[in-house]
């Protein structure tokens, strides 16, 4: 959205940052698209699990051979979510802080005549990111232990793979400047530099994708060990 001009009046801007202010209290995540998107790619985790292990061989009664899928087995199991999120990015004093739209503590506006004038450059951005959930399997294969009957398999703590900004998608909700005040186009890059740090941080915070991660890769094991006559024991 541009800056307003100097004819339009600044009250609107303010109370649409204030709307935003109200609303911006943790990041959106689209629960009916991710349930779907959880549920659709299960389904394909199955269905994978089965073409890729179960008819091109690798699995054997006496024993399972792990070392050759276990690259596959983490990319299964591994999930996806998907952050939307506010910041405000303001130039104060010469330097330019970023700050997340739930972490703003007072209301933003251009309240009288000074601030009308001299306000600083100030810019509400909505943020995209995206996180990868899921466990490092390197050298699992070698832990897990099996006898007639059963595996018995060392699970490893759930993580974020990696987290990182959708550039692309960022998008300028609302700009406020003071009318002797000149445009600072350092901001924008300054919240997509901040942003990734943000979205890695709301990523870490997120128990829920993990636990499904985690959920996900004993589900893939588990057929795998049942398909060959014996039954999982996580550790």
């Amino acid at each position: 959205m541009p800056p307003p001009s100097h004819e339009e009046p600044i009250h609107h801007e303010h109370a649409r940052i204030r709307r935003f202010h109200a609303d911006g209290k943790s990041p959106h995540r689209s629960p009916l698209r991710t349930g779907a998107i959880l549920i659709g790619s299960m389904a394909a985790v199955l269905l994978l699990a089965y073409y890729l292990f179960g008819r091109h061989g690798g699995i054997h009664a006496d024993v399972i051979d792990f070392s050759k899928t276990m690259e596959q087995i983490q990319e299964l199991s591994s999930v996806r979510s998907h952050f939307r999120f506010g910041v405000v990015v303001r130039e104060e004093s010469g330097n330019i802080i970023v700050r997340r739209f739930a972490d703003q503590a007072e209301a933003i506006g251009m309240d009288g005549l000074g601030n009308a004038l001299f306000q600083d450059p100030t810019m509400f951005v909505e943020l995209h990111g995206v996180a990868t959930y899921g466990m490092r399997l390197q050298g699992l294969a070698g832990r897990i232990t099996q006898d007639d009957s059963t595996v018995h398999i060392p699970i490893p703590r759930a993580e974020v793979l990696d987290a990182k900004l959708i550039s692309a998608d960022t998008k300028i909700v609302a700009t406020m400047k003071g009318l002797f005040r000149s445009s600072n186009n350092q901001l924008l890059l300054e919240a997509d530099r901040r942003g990734e740090e943000f979205t890695r941080d709301y990523a870490t915070r997120d128990t829920t994708m993990m636990e499904t991660a985690s959920r996900r890769l004993r589900d893939i094991l588990s057929l795998l060990v049942e398909r060959s006559g014996k039954r999982a024991i996580f550790e």
